[in-house]
């Protein structure tokens, strides 16, 4: 089983649950692994605000998130993005 389990609710936003070891269980102390709980953290909010990588660009890299900051071409996909949504939602 993984150590962390998560999932995401559209109207609430996201859920991770941690998995202690029936080791841990037994001596009632847990410590979760923060940077593993963290990273899902930080995916979902990034699925939630629309920052995904959903195109794969044939024979293009993309360097992995090394920083919980949006890269500036997320954050300037995500401005045209909703830009769009708001003028073509408009009266």
């Amino acid at each position: 089983m993984s150590p962390v389990q998560a999932f995401m609710s559209p109207k609430w936003g996201g859920v991770v649950f941690g998995n202690p070891t029936k080791t841990e269980c037994e001596q009632k102390h847990y410590t979760p692994d923060v940077k593993l709980i963290m990273g899902t953290f930080i995916s979902q909010l990034r699925k939630l605000l629309g920052i995904t990588e959903k195109v794969k660009i044939p024979g293009g890299h993309l360097e992995p998130l090394w920083s919980v900051v949006p890269r500036r071409w997320e954050v300037d996909t995500l401005l045209r993005i909703r830009t769009l949504e708001q003028v073509s939602s408009a009266e």
